[in-house]
């Protein structure tokens, strides 16, 4: 039942499907399956390294986890009545080029930015029906207090652990447990 003809765009690079309130708040627990990688251009792949994409799947399945447990919600591996299943691939990995992070130089162009895409989906894990779905692309930051794009995969890094903050944190609105 996977389909992205409801999503609605949020912004340039964000778009989503949501299921109303009342329907999310039916699901307090979560499946979450392994990260998948998606490739739609294979020049993207032939530079990235499998210990590389091996470290973001598992680093994106960390957050949101950890997110989702802190966030007051239950893990489960069995599909049942008020569980969902959490799909989610990288689609567009790009690596941040540190050195070129603290140059001016490039503070204008982008240049040395490390980005990340993803599709995410929410289904019914005994029907399959879809409860949300969200394709999002985003670009690192220069922002002085952003050390991530220190780092290779910092910015990545960041991005997954935005994204795993705001599945967390609509739930719990869903749910009349925002904080």
């Amino acid at each position: 039942m996977s389909t992205y003809q409801n999503l609605e765009p949020q912004s340039s690079t964000f778009m989503r499907y949501l299921a109303d309130d009342a329907t999310l708040k039916k699901y307090s627990m979560f499946i979450v399956d392994p990260v998948a990688v998606r490739f739609y251009d294979e020049e993207d792949a032939k530079d990235l390294k499998p210990e590389d994409i091996q470290h973001l799947q598992q680093f994106m399945y960390a957050e949101l986890t950890k997110d989702l447990s802190e966030g007051g919600f239950k893990l489960t591996n069995k599909p049942g009545p008020g569980v969902a299943r959490i799909r989610i691939a990288l689609t567009n990995l790009k690596e941040s080029t540190p050195a070129l992070n603290v140059l001016p130089q490039s503070k204008l162009t982008g240049l040395g930015l490390g980005q990340a895409a993803a599709e995410f989906e929410m289904v019914d894990s005994l029907t399959g029906k879809q409860i949300a779905a969200a394709i999002e692309s985003q670009q690192g930051s220069r922002a002085p207090w952003a050390l991530s794009g220190l780092s290779s995969w910092g910015n990545a890094e960041s991005i997954m652990k935005d994204w795993a903050e705001r599945i967390t944190k609509r739930l719990q609105e869903a749910h009349g447990m925002a904080k």
